[in-house]
């Protein structure tokens, strides 16, 4: 989705030029089926961020830390309320198949700011 948003001319008030939803019909095109709806609120929520942030930050396809390793390192706190989980495992949501039945799905419908749990 990022890639597809830097593909576009941006302004000097970091905005799409040629209109705000310039971008709808490229998601369209590239990404098919259910999973557009998803790429399209995205979009604006990246569109948004790029007039609050600036565009280069807003674009940044890397985080400027490590997610696994920040959880991994708040996993007590985060697990503390639930002290009746056993061999909590925090898995990334891309990669290889884990071998976990159902995990699938979870990790496809894990998105930028919206984490998925599952639990088997």
């Amino acid at each position: 989705m990022l890639e597809i948003l830097a593909t576009f001319e941006w302004d000097a008030e970091n905005k799409i030029v040629g209109g705000g939803n310039a971008y709808v019909n490229a998601i369209k095109e590239k990404i098919p089926g259910p999973k557009a709806g998803l790429a399209m609120k995205f979009a604006a929520f990246v569109v948004k961020e790029a007039g609050d942030v600036g565009k280069d930050s807003a674009l940044e396809l890397k985080t400027p830390f490590n997610e696994l390793e920040i959880l991994e390192s708040n996993k007590d706190f985060i697990f503390e309320n639930m002290p009746g989980l056993k061999g909590v495992k925090i898995l990334p949501a891309s990669g290889e198949d884990d071998g976990i039945e159902g995990a699938k799905s979870q990790k496809e419908a894990a998105l930028p700011s919206k984490p998925s749990i599952f639990f088997y």
